[in-house]
Formats: C-alpha cells, structure tokens, sequence
C-alpha cells in the first residue's frame, strides 16, 4: 500500500495536502492543452509515476510547458505533473523503523551550475565533472529547522504508509520554508547514497543498517501476523 500511495505522485500529494502537510502547487495535464488557472513560472514537469527522476524538466513559459507535456505524454505515456518550481536548497531526511520511526540528520544537496537547480536524472546517474552533487549532513540549517523538516518527514512517512525505511525530499525556499517534493519508499542503500550517508551519520556502520533494516521489517511481520500463524505454547 504504501509503495502504491508514493510512486502515484498526484495521490502522494493529495494525501500531504489533506494532511496539511506542505507540498508544491500543481496541476495533471493527460495532454498539452493549458487550462487556467495557470501555475507561476518557474514549473517542473514529471511524469506522474516514474522514480530516479525520470523525465524531470524545469520550464519558464507556456510554450516551453506545452512542448514539455507533450514530450512526456509520448514518451511515458502517462500524464504529467506540472509542479511550481521552488528556488532554493535541496534537502532530504531519511527515516528509519517503526513506532515510532526515527528521523535521521537533514542531508542537504548542493548542485553546481550545471545541474541547473534541479536534480535530474542525469544529475543523479550520469554525473560528470561540470555536473557534480555534494552531499552535506548534517545541513547546516538553524536547530530548529532541522526538527521541523525531520518531524514533517515522520509525519510524511506515517500518513503515506510508509513502513521500515524511506526518505522524504524537500526544498527550501529563501525563508527556509520546507515543502515536500516526494516520498521515497524504497531509498537506494549504494553505500554512496543519501540514505545511507545520513545513517552513518546517525552512527551506523553499512553492516548494521542493512541488519537494522531486516530486524525492523522482521518485528513488524511478527506483530502483524494473524494468530493462526503465532506458535502456541504448549504446556
């Protein structure tokens, strides 16, 4: 269920608004016909289901947006989601286990010029020397901010249901106002990923994470399970 609700990212960001959680405005366009109201330019376009960033594309007129959407409708062939595009800091905060889940150190991403403010599918996968990705954690952001952006996670991964591990992306905007880009349910641990640098952060060793996470989804099921599936103790 949860995987479902967060790779659906219009219904992921339908139930971060009924959560009254904050997320970009947006619109679903299922072909390149503009209708008001309009977004405010800058907007990024995505497909509405894909992950790793596929498709991602930052536009600043109508006719960029219309020729954008219809790329995507041919190529994914499925609708698009047009987003306001935030200008300002990309951060992540990783979650790990359950009841409750723990909030990890706020990894911020800091793109060179090249990227172009966002992180692409290239940026992420196909890196070259102009294209670089630096990773910071923790970000260096007031206490505060940092409680708030990983309470948001929490809450973010709990109404989402999300469960063991997973990362919730965010921007910043110039008053370090967060708004949720999306919900990762299934982060990457490459040991060079976000996830994996915020855990090591947090204290653990690669090996233990990797227990970590099994021990939790093992807990989980156990308490899950219906009880025709418990052992009975036989006296």
């Amino acid at each position: 269920m949860g995987h479902t609700l967060a790779q659906d990212k219009v219904v992921a960001k339908q139930i971060l608004m009924a959560s009254n959680l904050p997320t970009p405005n947006y619109r679903v366009y299922m072909e390149a016909e503009l209708d008001a109201p309009y977004l405010k330019y800058p907007v990024i376009v995505k497909p509405r289901g894909e992950a790793a960033s596929f498709g991602l594309k930052i536009v600043h007129d109508d006719a960029s947006l219309k020729e954008a959407i219809s790329e995507l409708l041919e190529e994914y062939k499925q609708p698009a989601l047009v987003e306001e595009f935030i200008d300002g800091r990309e951060v992540n905060v990783s979650v790990l286990g359950n009841h409750p889940p723990q909030a990890l150190p706020v990894l911020e991403l800091v793109l060179s010029e090249e990227c172009q403010g966002i992180y692409s599918h290239d940026a992420k996968f196909k890196r070259t020397p102009k294209k670089k990705v630096k990773m910071i954690c923790p970000a260096e952001l007031p206490p505060e901010t940092a409680a708030y952006l990983q309470n948001l996670a929490v809450r973010a991964f709990e109404v989402l249901n999300i469960y063991d591990f997973g990362r919730v992306d965010f921007r910043l905007d110039r008053y370090n106002q967060p708004y949720i880009l999306e919900m990762n349910s299934m982060a990457s641990v490459n040991p060079g990923s976000s996830f994996v640098r915020a855990t090591m952060k947090a204290g653990f060793t690669y090996d233990q994470l990797i227990n970590r996470i099994a021990e939790v989804a093992i807990d989980r099921y156990a308490k899950e399970a219906p009880d025709f599936f418990r052992p009975i103790n036989k006296r």
